[in-house]
């Protein structure tokens, strides 16, 4: 402070001094360029300090310009990106408006399809019920198919038995044609037996009047003894060829019964074959168009079907199975 005082001190004397044109002193003219110099030495430095600070400005003023550009660009790139993302937010709003649209168009469906499902869970539960005695109603489908297997396989055998019942059948039809030869011959040679007998008890009646006539008693009793003995012999023999005539007559006859018992049997069994064909079609046709039947939808509500064999046609059969050609025969017989 103290220096700062002197100074200015001096420099009020010095300027009190030029202004009244005194005379100045040497050093302090000295001392004046000494200042100037310093002065200027210090202007210099400033001066080269503010170029310096000008470059580095100027520096900073391009880098300044240039990311001023850049951000420009980036602006300009950030606008257009902004306006692309304005379109894409519109396009969005657009989609969305759809979208919240298609979601109340969804909600109304949904509520319809909560109503059609609880009808259609009733109906699903008939259904089931319907399904319940659909089932039943094939095991009885399959009872009765079992049984009808059953009756076909005893239709198998009964025709076995008819094939068999024919080859003995046509047995006995030869047997019977060859016993009836056999009768004829028989009847024939009996016949012929039964002449020669009448021939010979003339003969001998005859020998036995003309030896009773021209002999003894003793030759007398001799000829009756053997005359009465050729008699019994004929007598004998003629009353085994009847016995034996009426034993092939009656075997005959049974033949014949057999043959007309094994006739009604076949025509009987023909009968049922027929029956079962005829059933067994009807069967498998109404069978057929159930099963067709079966692949329908769901019928309506509230409408109960008839049974099964009612819908197909199918009667129940009184008859009773087949009997066998044995107990058939022993009622016939």
């Amino acid at each position: 402070m103290v220096h700062s005082s002197a100074a200015f001190e001096e420099y009020f004397q010095h300027t009190i001094s030029h202004t009244l044109q005194l005379s100045v002193s040497p050093t302090f003219l000295l001392a004046k360029l000494a200042q100037v110099e310093d002065s200027k030495y210090a202007l210099e430095a400033t001066v080269l300090s503010l170029q310096l600070r000008l470059l580095d400005l100027e520096e900073r003023l391009n880098k300044f310009k240039d990311e001023a550009s850049m951000n420009a660009c980036a602006l300009r790139k950030q606008v257009e990106e902004n306006q692309k993302q304005v379109m894409e937010n519109q396009r969005l709003q657009g989609q969305l408006n759809e979208v919240s649209q298609r979601c109340i168009w969804l909600e109304e469906e949904c509520s319809l399809y909560h109503n059609d499902r609880e009808l259609f869970q009733g109906v699903a539960e008939e259904a089931e019920d319907r399904a319940c005695r659909a089932e039943e109603r094939c095991d009885e489908a399959e009872s009765k198919m079992e049984k009808i297997l059953a009756e076909l396989n005893e239709l198998k055998h009964i025709k076995n038995e008819h094939a068999q019942q024919k080859e003995e059948l046509d047995r006995v039809g030869s047997k019977v044609l060859h016993l009836e030869a056999t009768n004829a011959d028989l009847q024939a040679e009996l016949s012929k037996i039964e002449r020669n007998l009448a021939q010979s008890s003339d003969f001998q009646r005859a020998s036995e009047i003309s030896t009773f006539s021209g002999s003894g008693k003793g030759c007398e009793k001799d000829g009756v003894f053997a005359s009465s003995l050729n008699d019994k012999k004929t007598e004998q023999s003629a009353k085994k060829e009847r016995l034996g005539t009426h034993q092939l007559m009656a075997e005959v006859q049974r033949l014949w019964k057999e043959v007309a018992l094994y006739k009604c049997n076949l025509a009987r069994a023909e009968i049922q074959v027929r029956i079962l064909d005829d059933d067994n079609k009807d069967l498998r046709s109404a069978l057929r168009n159930r099963m067709s039947t079966t692949a329908s939808p769901i019928p309506k509500k509230g409408k109960t079907g008839p049974s099964f064999f009612d819908n197909m046609g199918v009667k129940k059969d009184a008859r009773q199975p087949l009997s066998a050609l044995e107990s058939n025969m022993l009622n016939l017989r």
